[in-house]
């Protein structure tokens, strides 16, 4: 139906962030599977609840703001017997992005998960619906052949899972009640909803609606990518946070790793590096892919515009305030990287032994100090360009969304940080947060969504957490990056009763 239909019949949960896939790696411990399988349990039970109650006996519709499946951390050798387009690279580091690599991927994904894919059919199947939007990890979920092979598969753990407990097996329904949106999700009047990962410079695409090269049809290489094929997913130590850490924290942590650990981590950053100052490199040589890619975004963009009743130049308005790709910048690149402290302490190195061996002993070690000294503020001065933590760019973005969009909240989520922010004008900024129980940003922060209650006074939302079994108000404590002085509204009625028609 349309939007305006929607918005008068439906109440709207969202969700960001599950990250299922991250256990078809050959690095995930024993801790990340505890985790994965809390999440999993989790999700199925909040899916179940609100399979069977509803608000006001409107339906449910169930935003799945981007992240849902980790192509990313997904780590997949490619099967010499079927697919012959993998490069030599994916026999290495597992298969890659594109189209029919994200298709198997897929596969593993829902097999490996069905109970949660069951649940979600479940769901749909008591009259729901639900959306998905590409995230920056599964943006792959743009792609037509991706959608086919993910309806299949939810089509197949249903199917079996009905026909073992003596159930209808039809599914027809799920062709209906499932879409795919691959930048945003709008509720007139109520909300916009998006991933936010394009107004993140190491995860951000040039094109929102184009983000695969036309040629090699691989999704662009981002810091975000680079640093999970290279260092993440082959490395067992490292783990979500990190990114975070000084250029002493990461030489802390990798020679505790004791020398081949360290080795490792070297040979990992050097990977990463190097194919990323490779891609920024290959996008320069081939202006004429950046011209097919901006007519490509271009029609897509034109077909949204009808899809959401939107003005194009309202989207191209949206889609200009995204972050430039840190790739697109050398300078930026190298701070990214911390290239440039490399580059200032291999310096001082040199100018300190130089000092020492050509100086008198007083002299040589006051040279030295002034040298570490000075490479030491440099550091300090570098580091304030270097935003690896997206919480901040992301919280500008919603107040200048609502100059364009006619909505009461925007939703993001892909920073893992659950908050609720008011903005000027009377606008409310939320973002998700993440259902897994990683240790960034711990289990009590996990498991966080919005509820939308339409009713006729309008739209109310609430930045909930699922604990106990129900949707519960989300009190994150204090932090500064979420404003504890905030204050969260009253509680929304959480469990009406009244189940779905089946």
């Amino acid at each position: 139906g349309s939007r305006e239909e929607m918005n008068a019949t439906h109440n709207t949960l969202v969700i960001s962030d599950v990250h299922l896939g991250g256990d078809l790696n050959v690095n995930c411990g024993p801790s990340a599977r505890a985790q994965l399988d809390l999440l999993e349990r989790e999700l199925i039970d909040f899916l179940r609840h609100y399979t069977y109650t509803r608000r006001d006996g409107r339906p449910w519709q169930l935003v799945i703001n981007g992240d849902l499946i980790d192509f990313l951390g997904i780590c997949l050798l490619p099967d010499p017997d079927s697919d012959d387009d993998a490069t030599p690279e994916e026999h290495i580091y597992g298969l890659g992005r594109r189209p029919k690599a994200a298709r198997a991927k897929v596969d593993a994904v829902i097999e490996r998960h069905a109970d949660v894919f069951v649940a979600l059919a479940r769901f749909a199947r008591a009259g729901n619906r639900v959306d998905l939007v590409a995230g920056n990890h599964d943006v792959e979920l743009q792609w037509d052949a991706v959608q086919r092979a993910f309806l299949d598969g939810v089509r197949r753990v249903y199917e079996r899972a009905q026909l073992a407990a003596g159930g209808d097996p039809a599914s027809d329904f799920i062709e209906s009640a499932f879409h795919f949106h691959p930048w945003f999700v709008y509720i007139p009047g109520v909300a916009w909803i998006e991933h936010g990962h394009l107004y993140d410079e190491n995860c951000s695409f040039q094109f929102a609606l184009a983000p695969a090269d036309p040629f090699s049809k691989q999704i662009d290489l981002n810091v975000d990518t680079a640093a999970q094929r290279y260092v993440v997913n082959r490395i067992p130590a490292a783990e979500h946070g990190q990114e975070n850490w000084s250029w002493l924290g990461y030489m802390r942590w990798a020679l505790g790793l004791g020398p081949r650990g360290a080795l490792e981590v070297f040979k990992s950053y050097y990977a990463f590096s190097a194919r990323l100052i490779a891609a920024r490199r290959q996008r320069r040589r081939a202006p004429g892919a950046a011209e097919e890619r901006r007519a490509r975004h271009r029609e897509r963009l034109r077909a949204l515009c009808e899809v959401w009743s939107l003005d194009e130049r309202t989207l191209d308005a949206v889609h200009e305030l995204r972050r430039r790709p840190v790739v697109e910048n050398l300078w930026r690149l190298l701070q990214v990287l911390m290239i440039d402290k490399l580059v200032i302490g291999a310096l001082a190195l040199l100018v300190v032994m130089v000092a020492v061996w050509s100086l008198p002993l007083a002299w040589g070690l006051a040279g030295a100090g002034t040298v570490v000294g000075s490479a030491w503020a440099a550091n300090r001065i570098l580091s304030r360009g270097r935003i690896v933590d997206p919480t901040a760019p992301l919280m500008v973005i919603p107040e200048r969304i609502l100059r364009h969009v006619d909505a009461r909240y925007v939703v993001f989520g892909h920073t893992h940080e659950a908050m609720r922010v008011p903005l000027e004008g009377g606008g409310v900024y939320f973002n998700t947060g993440t259902w897994y129980p990683d240790e960034a940003p711990g289990l009590l922060r996990s498991f966080t969504h919005v509820v939308i209650h339409c009713d006729d006074d309008g739209p109310r939302a609430q930045l909930c957490q699922w604990r106990d079994g129900a949707s519960r108000p989300f009190t994150p404590g204090y932090s500064v990056r979420t404003r504890p002085a905030t204050a969260e509204p009253a509680a929304l009625p959480v469990a009406a009763p009244g189940r779905a028609a089946a």
